[in-house]
């Protein structure tokens, strides 16, 4: 059997149907609080800074520790899981992930939260990497897709509430108490992970891909580096120039470790597949919007308005409540044969809520507006994306499908944030300055990607429609 198939997907003999549920609620609970952590943190970016004395880089820094230790740690932490058990990987995971969130509370300056974000993102990419197989292991196959759109919901669930619950506890409390809050819950999750969680690993001489892993972890970091740190130390420093070749040259290593490799970590070769990239390259635009406006929307609201993060917080809240409605009309596209256009609106809408942001007047109402566009936007574009990568690539490939739909989300962020972090420290002017050329660069990005995804989808299309006759 090839490595990053689901080679154990037989549901547990042992589990009753109440285990069952448990062992659901500990992943879904799990994937909710580390989505939380990927977003609420930008809200608390201002407080971050002012505490402990980091500049707009150094608050990057902050957000894309986290992205890059988790967007890397996915591949590595499947193979990881796949030789050395789920269960195992994924409680380590956990553990990690628990003591880390305790540590960032705890932090006494930028340097120890920034190495306790590392951690978290490690333990992420532990916890998301075997959730997959884990929930294939426990549900019989008729009862498998409920109970993944239920771990998949946690996770958007936890994207959306993140900033809200963000704000309510940072304007209310400190930011450090966003990090404090989570650690009994999770410690619950572990306790009970534990006792439901069942064992399973891939089958005797399944091979896995290590050095395409460790490839994937290590590639990402000189490139967003060089990307955040380029507006201070200049695009032509010799350090700048070195992280953005050594990035580019371990990339291409990872493509074609990836490409030659016979059981390969990240099967490239399905990018061939006209959907599966077009729907990459849709969640990849989608999450540089989701992510990118709520960095930039941090800085400006209160570093330049002077809005309170509570006030914030609930600003943030239509764009929750708009992303769940469309999830509803972007299943009745798919089933309908509309995919595409609701990928097309969806990533459109986005585009317009950077240009509102950018353009439009510094008025409450206008940016709740466009946060309600960017939530609508998403809510259209990413559930979509998902469906199309698992359908387009073939059943022994599951795992594969899963890892490039959650590795295309996370590269997103990671990237996304980095780049408009650069553009509003190179504004030349202002802060202000420097946040609306980020919404135009934000907005730019996104419509360029759009255009591509959704070039290929058409090209999906045809192509269906050719097998059909």
């Amino acid at each position: 059997m090839r490595a990053g198939t689901l080679p154990c997907i037989d549901a547990a003999p042992s589990l009753s149907a109440r285990q069952k549920r448990t062992a659901l609620a500990v992943v879904a609970v799990s994937a909710f609080f580390l989505s939380v952590d990927l977003t609420f943190v930008n809200v608390a970016l201002p407080n971050i800074g002012s505490d402990l004395g980091a500049s707009v880089s150094g608050l990057a820094w902050v957000v894309d520790t986290y992205n890059v230790a988790l967007t890397g740690m996915l591949l590595l932490g499947a193979a990881m899981a796949e030789r050395l058990g789920r269960k195992r990987v994924f409680l380590s995971g956990l553990v990690l992930f628990t003591l880390a969130s305790l540590a960032a509370g705890l932090a006494p300056d930028l340097a120890a939260l920034l190495v306790a974000r590392v951690a978290m993102g490690i333990g992420a990419g532990l916890l998301l990497a075997p959730a997959l197989a884990i929930t294939a292991m426990v549900f019989a196959p008729g009862e498998r897709a409920a109970a993944l759109a239920t771990w998949s919901s946690a996770g958007a669930l936890g994207l959306a509430l993140g900033p809200v619950l963000g704000g309510l506890i940072v304007g209310t409390l400190d930011w450090r108490w966003a990090f404090l809050l989570t650690v009994p819950f999770l410690a619950a999750t572990l306790v009970v992970g534990q006792r439901v969680l069942p064992e399973g690993r891939a089958e005797q001489g399944t091979t896995s891909d290590w050095t395409g892993a460790v490839l994937s972890v290590v590639a990402l970091v000189p490139l967003v580096a060089a990307l955040i740190e380029a507006p201070h130390w200049g695009w032509g420093n010799p350090l700048i120039v070195a992280c953005l070749s050594v990035g580019v040259l371990l990339l291409a290593a990872f493509v074609v470790r990836e490409l030659m490799a016979r059981a390969p970590v990240l099967d490239l070769r399905m990018l061939r597949r006209p959907g599966v990239l077009g729907a990459s390259i849709a969640l990849f635009a989608s999450y540089i919007s989701f992510m990118g406006i709520i960095f930039l929307l941090s800085l400006e609201v209160q570093l330049v308005t002077g809005l309170s993060v509570f006030i914030y917080g609930l600003m943030l809240a239509p764009r929750a409540l708009a992303y769940w409605p469309m999830t509803r009309v972007a299943t009745r596209l798919i089933r309908s044969g509309r995919a595409t256009l609701s990928i097309a609106t969806g990533l459109t809408m986005s585009v317009v809520a950077f240009l509102m942001l950018a353009t439009g007047p510094e008025n409450v109402a206008w940016v709740m507006v466009a946060l309600v566009l960017d939530g609508a936007g998403a809510g259209l574009a990413v559930p979509v994306g998902v469906v199309i990568v698992l359908n387009d690539i073939p059943p022994s490939a599951m795992s594969t499908s899963s890892s490039l739909s959650v590795a295309s989300r996370f590269a997103g962020s990671t990237v996304g944030v980095a780049v408009l972090a650069s553009v509003v420290a190179d504004g030349g002017g202002s802060l202000q300055e420097g946040i609306i050329n980020g919404y135009f660069a934000g907005g730019a990005l996104v419509l360029t990607l759009g255009v591509v995804a959704v070039v290929a989808l058409l090209r999906r299309g045809r192509h269906h429609q050719q097998t059909a006759v």
